[in-house]
């Protein structure tokens, strides 16, 4: 189907392309997992939990390394719409002009309540997130 195209099209279809990608080369990290940068919108359900096991890896040329080895993500539904979370991580730290230390980092408990149902008619569905760290 390509070699149907006039070579000039292919030519600057490939310039297009290589473009594009080089700009989505230029920041090739990924964020997905937890810890989330956003919350999710719903507290999890009464009585049923949630736990995530995640990672965090960041290197410096100047300042070291840091990452979280593993992160732990608990989620536990108290009571309807009410949920308590905690993100507990174990932290390793290799700055580039001291030693190594590796132990539990700053850990974070919070408490989720949603306080607005969806409404058939309009569609929305709020809550509200209290946490300390």
């Amino acid at each position: 189907m390509c070699a149907n195209l006039p070579k000039i099209l292919r030519i600057s279809a490939l310039c297009f392309l290589s473009i594009i990608f080089s700009f989505g080369m230029k920041n090739p990290v990924a964020w997905a997992g937890p810890p989330f940068m956003t919350d999710d919108p719903e507290p999890v359900e009464y009585l049923h939990g949630e736990l995530y096991i995640a990672s965090q890896w960041a290197r410096d040329k100047d300042m070291g390394t840091a990452a979280t080895l593993p992160h732990f993500d608990i989620n536990y539904g108290i009571a309807p719409d009410v949920q308590l979370t905690t993100s507990i991580p174990i932290a390793y730290s290799a700055p580039r002009d001291s030693s190594a230390q590796y132990g539990i980092g700053d850990i974070e408990a919070g408490v989720k309540y949603r306080f607005i149902h969806e409404d058939n008619d309009s569609g929305w569905a709020s809550g509200q997130r209290f946490s300390h760290s």
